[in-house]
């Protein structure tokens, strides 16, 4: 759907091939790419899919697929500035790095469940959650993991700071989420999620304002949102 940003109106609809999970954008806005998921949710598959589309959003028109090759469910997608496509592969335990030029697809064995990408452009790594108590680090130019990042539970979604240098990470059965040291691969801090319900396993997500103030935490369950100031991590709202 594309809505107006004032309104919230839908002013054109699409009709995709399968079920869509993700949205990435190109790093000149004028294109989205799609991670065709299949049916059912994670470790509940039904009909996992192959593909990716591709939108021409001045048109606000599908217009190609890439195939990857072989049926990944894939799922979190992120672009960087080198015009690679990172897509997950569930069914791979993988990563992708696509040209979207060529459609040509490298598999990166991450060795877990992989779900949600975060890119770090300034440093060149892409971090992955595998659905366990770690973070799974990527060279993006070497096309290799090169590290792993220990945190206290299995994690959901995740998101880099506007300068690249910082890694926030949410839990799922617990009310918290990790800041990480992007460059080190370290753990920073444990930041608790007041107002949510600490006993639910819930997939929660991670998002930082562009101009780097503020991180807003959602968890699904709850229909709950946390906003944090980025300076110092103290919550500022919950609703």
């Amino acid at each position: 759907h594309f809505l107006d940003a004032a309104t919230l109106t839908t002013s054109v609809t699409l009709d995709m091939p399968g079920s869509t999970h993700e949205i990435a954008l190109s790093a000149d806005e004028g294109t989205a790419y799609c991670s065709v998921y299949g049916d059912g949710i994670f470790a509940k598959r039904i009909n996992p899919d192959r593909r990716i589309v591709v939108i021409d959003l001045a048109s606000k028109s599908l217009t190609r697929i890439i195939d990857l090759g072989d049926v990944y469910a894939p799922h979190g997608v992120m672009m960087d500035t080198a015009g690679t496509l990172w897509s997950s592969a569930e069914l791979g335990n993988a990563v992708l790095a696509i040209d979207p030029k060529t459609d040509a697809v490298k598999k990166i064995d991450v060795g877990v469940t992989s779900h949600w990408i975060a890119v770090s452009h300034a440093i060149g790594k892409v971090f992955v959650s595998g659905k366990q108590d770690q973070v799974v680090v990527v060279d993006a130019a070497r096309r290799t993991v090169i590290g792993r990042i220990k945190v206290p539970h299995v994690i959901e979604g995740l998101a880099i700071s506007p300068d690249g240098g910082t890694l926030y990470c949410c839990a799922q059965p617990a009310a918290e989420f990790y800041v990480i040291d992007a460059r080190a691969d370290a753990l920073l801090r444990t930041i608790p999620i007041e107002g949510t319900d600490a006993s639910k396993k819930q997939m929660r997500r991670v998002r930082v304002s562009p101009d780097n103030k503020y991180v807003v935490i959602s968890s699904n369950q709850d229909h709950h949102a946390a906003i944090y100031l980025a300076e110092d991590l103290k919550q500022i709202a919950s609703f």
